[in-house]
């Protein structure tokens, strides 16, 4: 999971002299302008190397309500974003939160705590995790500025890392998943699941009419 669209200062600024985006060591990675492309090499990357089936939160083939809605089409089913990180997240032997210095992050970074509740990995709950926390990584640039992000280790327990460089990502990646797996070749499924969840977690995608009747309006 990770920003898909550049920094566009002109997003929030109506000037003509700011620049389109902020130098990023993913996108010098990647070798691409598009944020999107980067997270896609990362991706990528993870296959090639590990055989791993990788994919990012928007690979995922499930509609947002909205989209269900566009559609017009009665059968249309659809299932909001963080519910569909949550339900992922959960059955994944391994999740990476990305935040790089160029990107707008809004969507991750609600992401992240969303998951981390829903794994029960905050350090207020007094409640095992669901999944373990080492199966869970933040990866963010050493420039990225969000005190929720950066301060996010503080409430949660999960595997944290930073990067400077470009190489600094495949680095930190590789020591991450040869970690996971290491972990998943010693240890019985049982002793260090991918997850834990009650029997009675249940998710579905609604069709746009019943998404409507669920809504409360004040």
């Amino acid at each position: 999971m990770g920003a898909y669209t550049l920094e566009n200062l002109r997003y929030g600024l109506d000037r003509d002299d700011v620049p389109r985006h902020y130098d990023d060591p993913l996108v010098d990675y990647a070798q691409e302008t598009d944020m999107k492309a980067a997270l896609e090499t990362v991706r990528d990357f993870i296959r090639d190397e590990y055989g791993f089936r990788s994919f990012l939160a928007t690979d995922i083939p499930i509609p947002t309500h909205e989209e269900a809605v566009a559609r017009d089409d009665p059968a249309a089913h659809g299932m909001t974003p963080a519910t569909q990180s949550k339900l992922f997240a959960a059955v994944s032997n391994a999740v990476v939160f990305l935040f790089p210095y160029a990107g707008l992050t809004d969507g991750v970074s609600t992401e992240l705590g969303g998951v981390s509740e829903f794994l029960e990995l905050s350090d207020e709950l007094p409640s095992e995790p669901r999944k373990p926390p080492e199966r869970c990584l933040v990866l963010e640039n050493a420039r990225f500025g969000s005190a929720t992000v950066d301060e996010h280790r503080y409430d949660c327990k999960m595997t944290y890392d930073e990067y400077h460089y470009a190489d600094d990502i495949e680095r930190s990646l590789k020591n991450f998943l040869d970690y996971v797996w290491d972990i998943d070749q010693q240890y019985d499924r049982g002793e260090y699941p991918v997850h834990r969840l009650p029997d009675d977690y249940q998710f579905r995608a609604y069709k746009p009419e019943e998404r409507r009747n669920t809504d409360i309006r004040m």
